[in-house]
C-alpha cells in the first residue's frame, strides 16, 4: 500500500460542515437535531462560536439512555465531552487516524486558527478515503473462507 495518500491533508477528505449547537441547548433538542440531520455527533460552541465540546451518539447511549435525564431541562453542556481533541485542515489524514485510534474517537472536530469549528471527520470518512485510494486492495479481496457459512447461520 502506498503510504503517500495518508500523508495528505485532512482537507482532502472534504470534511462535512459540522452541526453546531449552543451550550445551553436542551438534550432533547440536540438529539432531535442529530436524528433529523442523521449526524452521529454535534459540536457544542460557546458564546464566541468557539469549540467547547462534542456530543455524540455514544453520549446518548452512555449518559442519557437508562439514566434519569430530563430531556428538556438538561443542557448539552452538562453531558457533552468538554474540550475535545481537535485538528486543523492541515493535519495529515494519518494523524487524524492516529487520534481516532489512540483516543477511541469516531468523530474529530476540525477547527480554524481561532478554534471555531469548520468541519468534522468521522471514521466513515477515513474508510471511504482508503477505499477510494486503494480500490484494488480493498474491493478485489478474495472471499474469506467459511464466510458464507457463518453469515447464513448467524455465527
Amino acid at each position: 500500500m502506498d503510504r503517500s495518500a495518508l500523508r495528505e491533508k485532512i482537507k482532502e477528505l472534504e470534511p462535512k460542515t459540522p452541526v453546531t449547537v449552543p451550550m445551553d441547548a436542551s438534550i432533547g433538542r440536540v438529539i432531535g437535531i442529530m436524528q433529523e440531520r442523521k449526524f452521529g455527533a454535534v459540536l457544542v460552541v460557546d458564546g464566541h462560536n468557539k469549540l467547547a465540546g462534542i456530543f455524540t451518539e455514544r453520549d446518548v447511549l452512555n449518559k442519557v439512555v437508562g439514566h434519569n435525564v430530563n430531556l428538556e431541562q438538561s443542557k448539552v453542556s452538562q453531558l457533552m465531552t468538554p474540550n475535545p481533541a481537535a485538528l486543523s485542515m492541515d493535519h495529515s489524514i494519518a494523524f487524524a487516524m492516529n487520534k481516532m485510534s489512540v483516543g477511541g474517537y469516531r468523530h474529530v472536530p476540525i477547527v480554524d486558527t481561532d478554534h471555531r469549528p469548520v468541519g468534522i471527520v468521522s471514521v466513515k470518512d477515513v474508510v471511504n478515503f482508503i477505499v477510494e485510494h486503494y480500490p484494488q486492495e480493498i474491493l478485489n479481496l478474495p472471499p474469506e473462507p467459511g464466510a458464507a457459512f457463518r453469515s447464513q447461520h448467524g455465527g
